[in-house]
């Protein structure tokens, strides 16, 4: 679409964007914040430079793209309860990847009922390196073969967020035993389907993050496994991602339907964000099948039947047949 009130660098063909031209501490046009809402459906992330935001600001921009909430598991700032305090203390006993939590692609809060819809990251004592990666995930499920689509149609999957240890010790460390029990008991497991729409643009998108979907439903327990890890892999494709360097008073916002991140650990000194998030809605299921342009794979491979024995067809219509 075409922009009038602020400026748009496309930072990868697949995902993200650069916006300039707009100081948001000063937005007094309606019509600055639904452009910046529209680039976020456009281009699932966006990224803006030296906004030293107020904390006033800060809120009132995700109140533009919804409602802000209170995040479960972060401190906040004392003047507004919405905006999250985000730290991470001096790596000195060189902490290895993968146990921060945040460093393996994930989306946020999928173990909600109604997760959320956007978040307003912005870097505010922010260390060399650190680096957050995002990736779209309606082009990772587009670049999917019709065959696995179909395999994906219905199935649903169990998201917990105390599934996860790294995220459970997490609760346990900031809230005690108590704070945990009391954290089971408000976020029982939620189960998604697989593959939702977008709740605003419609597009399909793959919702299975390594962090806290824990398990499919509706296959074999071994074979739900497999399909399970192999579905972890796909966000680390790289066409599908863009990479973003964190400056003080650099802000990125991201459509947590679409798109999946990794905070990359490579940093040892004292960081420090703050964000907002905005709240969601309850995922609902692409129906790949009902669409009329939808190319009808089937999972038995007609030239190689014709090659078959007779014997071996009838076992194989009959493997299929349910």
């Amino acid at each position: 679409m075409a922009y009038q009130h602020i400026q748009i660098t496309r930072e990868q063909p697949n995902i993200g964007a650069t916006i300039s031209g707009v100081d948001l501490n000063r937005v007094s046009n309606p019509a600055v914040y639904e452009e910046i809402r529209q680039a976020l459906m456009e281009f699932g992330v966006v990224f803006f430079r030296d906004q030293p935001l107020t904390p006033d600001a800060h809120v009132a921009l995700a109140a533009a793209l919804g409602s802000p909430e209170v995040h479960e598991f972060f401190p906040a700032v004392k003047t507004n309860k919405e905006i999250s305090i985000i730290s991470v203390p001096a790596n000195t006993e060189n902490k290895p990847v993968g146990e921060n939590g945040t460093d393996r692609w994930h989306a946020d809060v999928t173990f909600r009922e109604d997760p959320s819809f956007a978040s307003i990251l912005r870097g505010v004592d922010v260390p060399f390196g650190g680096d957050t990666m995002w990736v779209n995930m309606n082009a990772v499920y587009n670049n999917l073969p019709d065959k696995m689509k179909q395999l994906l149609e219905g199935l649903e999957a169990e998201h917990d967020a105390l599934g996860d240890d790294a995220v459970r010790n997490f609760v346990l460390k900031n809230q005690g035993p108590e704070g945990l029990a009391e954290f089971a008991k408000r976020r029982p497991p939620k189960v998604h389907p697989v593959v939702i729409s977008h709740p605003i643009t419609g597009k399909p998108i793959l919702y299975v993050n390594s962090v806290f979907t824990q398990r499919l439903l509706g296959l074999p327990d071994d074979l739900a496994k497999l399909l399970l890890h192999w579905l972890y892999e796909l966000p680390k494709i790289p066409e599908y991602q863009v990479r973003f360097k964190w400056e003080p008073n650099s802000i990125a916002i991201w459509d947590n339907f679409v798109t999946q991140h990794y905070a990359v650990n490579d940093y040892k000194d004292y960081r420090e964000m703050q964000r907002v998030v905005v709240s969601g809605m309850k995922p609902t299921e692409y129906a790949y099948s009902q669409l009329s342009n939808a190319t009808q794979a089937g999972f038995i491979d007609s030239q190689a039947m014709q090659s078959a024995s007779a014997s071996d067809q009838d076992a194989i219509r009959k493997l299929f047949a349910g």
